[in-house]
């Protein structure tokens, strides 16, 4: 079948050329506000990371040692991942510092399938090819184990991040053998898998003379496919229990599937998709679906490479862990290009990375909504409060000094609504680099404890809106734009009349050689605190202290703390904050 970008794919996002999101004026007014604490831009690069690992990622690095540059990461996520799976899987690379990738394919195979008609048959070989590629190269990501260490990683990859007892296991004998997998052959995987997914998606002329059918792969020159089990459905309503299937139309349900293409009607995927220690594919191209999962599923990876694409239709995605745009040692990625969707999950899911993990989702289009939390408690600092790590969130192994990887939430358009507990919406943990980018809309962020732009522990967090008057709420700070114990996290909200609601190290805050900056560049905005540590706060913790930054460059303004409208004015420790009307034009 002739490849080519189907145009669903071909959606533009984002200009390569705009001004950057730090313009002139904004770093003008920046130096400003440093200048009323004695400092200047150059000093925010002071040393917030005073040990290393073997983990380390360079964008780690950069946002730590220059902070503003989570302006420049967050543009570049909403560039880089926007509709089109394939570049995405081959720019996020470049964010985990895999190169060389190269072009070469495996080798060619011969598969003989019995299906007919032509169109059906051809779509099988096809998927049968894409399964067959993307599990080469998982596999050859680990080839270097030796036996024993591979053992130890099948025993106890997952485990990293699913293991929901109370006691503590030595991850180190699983990371150090897990160290040894090379990255390079997920990144090659992933782009196998969205090259299935792009090639040209036309419902086959002849689709009508579908046939429902079930078929085992037994005669091929690739020992990988014997044994395949490929499920073809017609135009009505089907039920598929099968490695492959393909389905022309109806409303489907689709059980303990991993590679699925259909074609549309209202469909129902149970435990399809899992991406753990397998590669897993979904492409489902209309109608009102709906996902459940476990774990690890809904583009969600470890040790592996799993992609899921909807491209139409109101859709409901719920899953537990590690899912919904989730990664570690591995690339897990979702896409969906249209509808008003509902994403629910427990923790560790929307765009969540763990270590040498790559997480993405991306929303193209519709009014979204997306919670996470309700199931994990955060005993025993908050008992009645349950943990949530997601929607742009990158979780490092703090215990094992271990960095995180990359956590990206990217949603281009609609009125949407974030809904997170403790930890999440733009933040890191421990090393690892968070990203939430909202592009259009009337967008309502909500969070109990830790995120909306934060670095928590040695790490960097950035929430970027582009439009929209937007709520920001928060119940018990650490958030919108902080920066808690060696650690960076920026909130820019370039445009619209935007509440700020929080309490406690809010709108600016910082602590513990931490840095926290607030921007907001256009509208008239509101920011209230029931504590009197926000709007441009920090203070002394564990020896030393942070720098808190409050920055309003345009509109009427009010404060809880007190009239602050076109001032200048510092707080606490090392706060300080700047209102002022925008610049001439």
């Amino acid at each position: 079948m002739k490849r080519q970008l189907a145009l669903f794919f071909a959606i533009a996002l984002g200009a390569s050329a705009e001004e950057p999101l730090l313009d002139a004026f904004t770093r003008s007014k920046l130096a400003e506000a440093l200048g009323c604490v004695n400092l200047s831009v150059d000093d925010l690069g002071w040393n917030k990371r005073p040990i290393d690992d073997d983990f380390r990622l360079k964008c780690v690095n950069d946002t730590l040692d220059r902070p503003l540059e989570l302006a420049d990461y967050a543009a570049r996520a909403e560039r880089e991942f926007g509709a089109d799976p394939r570049s995405a899987a081959a720019a996020g690379a470049a964010w985990l510092d895999v190169d060389g990738l190269g072009t070469a394919d495996p080798e060619p195979f011969e598969l003989d399938l019995k299906v007919e008609p032509e169109s059906a048959r051809a779509l099988a070989l096809e998927f049968a090819g894409t399964w067959r590629d993307a599990e080469l190269y998982r596999a050859g990501a680990t080839a270097t184990l030796t036996p024993d260490e591979w053992a130890v990683v099948k025993k106890n990859g997952a485990r990293l991040y699913l293991d929901e007892s109370e006691e503590e296991w030595d991850m180190t004998e699983t990371l150090a053998a897990a160290k040894k997998a090379e990255l390079a052959g997920y990144f090659r995987a992933a782009i196998v898998l969205a090259r299935g997914a792009q090639a040209d998606r036309k419902a086959p002329a002849d689709a009508a003379d579908w046939k429902t059918a079930v078929l085992t792969v037994r005669e091929t020159s690739d020992e990988g496919l014997k044994g395949l089990k490929i499920s073809i459905g017609g135009s009505g309503n089907d039920v598929h229990e099968a490695d492959i299937a393909i389905d022309v139309g109806g409303n489907d349900e689709y059980r303990n599937c991993r590679f699925v293409l259909d074609f549309g009607g209202d469909d129902t995927y149970r435990n399809c998709g899992e991406g753990n220690f397998a590669c897993a594919l979904i492409v489902d191209l209309a109608g009102n679906d709906r996902y459940l999962n476990a774990n690890l599923a809904q583009g969600g990876a470890a040790f592996a490479a799993s992609l899921l694409v909807d491209v139409a239709g109101d859709d409901r995605y719920e899953a537990d862990q590690c899912s919904q745009g989730s990664g570690y040692f591995g690339v897990g990625m979702l896409f969906d290009l249209g509808g008003n969707d509902g994403y629910r999950g427990a923790r560790f899911v929307q765009g969540f990375a763990g270590v040498r993990g790559l997480g993405v989702l991306s929303d193209v289009a519709g009014n979204d909504t997306y919670y996470a939390g309700g199931k994990y408690s955060h005993a025993p600092l908050l008992p009645e409060n349950f943990q949530s790590l997601s929607q742009g969130f990158a979780f490092g192994l703090r215990g094992a000094n271990t960095s995180g990887g990359v956590g990206i939430l990217a949603d281009h358009a609609g009125n949407d609504v974030y809904s997170a507990e403790v930890f999440g919406q733009g933040a890191s943990y421990w090393f690892a680099l968070g990203v939430l980018v909202d592009s259009a809309g009337h967008d309502k962020y909500d969070l109990y404890q830790y995120g909306q732009g934060a670095g928590i522990h040695l790490s960097s967090g950035v929430l970027f809106d582009r439009a929209g008057n937007d709520a920001y709420s928060c119940n018990y700070g650490v958030a919108q734009g902080c920066g808690h114990d060696w650690a960076a996290g920026l909130l820019l909200d370039l445009a619209g009349d935007d509440y700020y609601q929080g309490a406690g190290m809010t709108h600016g805050g910082a602590n513990a050689n931490g840095l926290g900056i607030i921007i907001d560049r256009r509208g008239d905005d509101a920011y209230s605190g029931s504590r009197p540590q926000v709007q441009g706060f920090s203070f002394q913790s564990r020896g030393s202290f942070g720098l808190g930054v409050l920055l309003d460059l345009g509109g009427k303004d009010r404060y809880s703390e007190e009239g602050r409208d076109n001032r200048t004015w510092t707080k606490s420790t090392l706060g300080v904050g700047l209102d002022c009307e925008e610049e001439s034009r």
